[in-house]
C-alpha cells in the first residue's frame, strides 16, 4: 500500500458519485478499459456507469483543496475532468466487481476495501504525481538535468509523451489561469496549412502530437 489518507478519501468520495444504475440523476458514461496504463487503441472491455454531479464536484472540491497546491489554479471542471479520466483509465480494478452489477448504491457502498486500495496506489501514482516528481529529482539536485533522471524514460515510455512538454503545458497553463486570468487565449498554428502539407506528401509523420497531460 502506497496511498495516504487523501488519497483513500478522495476514492472514497470519487465512487460516492458513481452508480451502475441511471437514478434520478445520473449522467451516463461510457467507455473502453484495460489493464492500467493499456493505450487507448487496445482497451478493448466495455464499460457504462453514472456520474452523479453532486457528489463528483464534491469529491473535485475535496481534491483542490487536500491535493498538491497546483491544482488550485485549475477550474473546478479541469479537476473533474482528471477525475473521470482516472476512473476510465483505472477501471480494471472495478471490472470484476461490476460486471454485470445494475445495483442502485453508489460504488463506495459496496465495493470492496481492496480495490479500493488498488485504486487509492494508483491514484497516489498518478501521471502528474510522476512529472512532479520527475521535476523535483533536478530541483533537489539527485539529477544533473531532466535527461539524466532515472524517471525520464520511464515516463516517456509509459505515457508515449516529453515530460518536458508536459511540465511546459502545466506551466502555461496554470499561468493563463492565475495571471491572465483565462483571458490569454491559445493561438492557431500559423504553419499549420504547411505541416498539413508535409503530412500529405510524407515529409513528416501524420501524428506529430503524442496524448499529452492536458488531453488524457
Amino acid at each position: 500500500m502506497r496511498h495516504n489518507k487523501i488519497h483513500a478519501q478522495t476514492i472514497e468520495l470519487l465512487l460516492s458519485s458513481i452508480t451502475m444504475t441511471m437514478g434520478d440523476d445520473g449522467a451516463k458514461a461510457s467507455f473502453f478499459y484495460g489493464r492500467p496504463g493499456t493505450p487507448h487503441w487496445d482497451r478493448r472491455m466495455g464499460a457504462d456507469i453514472y456520474y452523479h454531479f453532486v457528489e463528483l464536484k464534491l469529491a473535485s472540491l475535496f481534491v483542490r483543496s487536500n491535493g498538491p497546491s497546483y491544482l488550485r489554479a485549475l477550474a473546478i471542471s479541469d479537476i473533474t475532468s482528471k477525475l473521470q479520466d482516472f476512473i476510465s483509465s483505472n477501471f480494471w480494478y472495478l471490472g470484476d466487481e461490476t460486471f454485470a452489477k445494475f445495483r442502485d448504491e453508489p460504488l463506495n457502498q459496496w465495493i470492496s476495501e481492496a480495490t479500493k486500495d488498488n485504486l487509492a496506489d494508483a491514484l497516489s501514482n498518478a501521471r502528474l504525481r510522476v512529472i512532479l516528481q520527475l521535476r523535483g529529482s533536478v530541483v533537489h539536485g539527485r539529477a544533473p538535468d531532466v535527461y539524466d533522471s532515472s524517471k525520464y524514460p520511464k515516463y516517456y515510455k509509459k505515457y508515449k509523451a516529453d515530460p518536458i512538454s508536459d511540465l511546459e503545458l502545466i506551466a502555461a497553463a496554470c499561468l493563463r489561469k492565475t495571471v491572465f486570468d483565462d483571458k490569454l487565449l491559445v493561438h492557431v498554428d500559423p504553419n499549420a496549412d504547411i505541416i498539413k502539407e508535409a503530412q500529405a506528401a510524407g515529409r513528416l509523420p501524420r501524428r506529430l502530437n503524442n496524448q499529452s497531460i492536458l488531453s488524457e
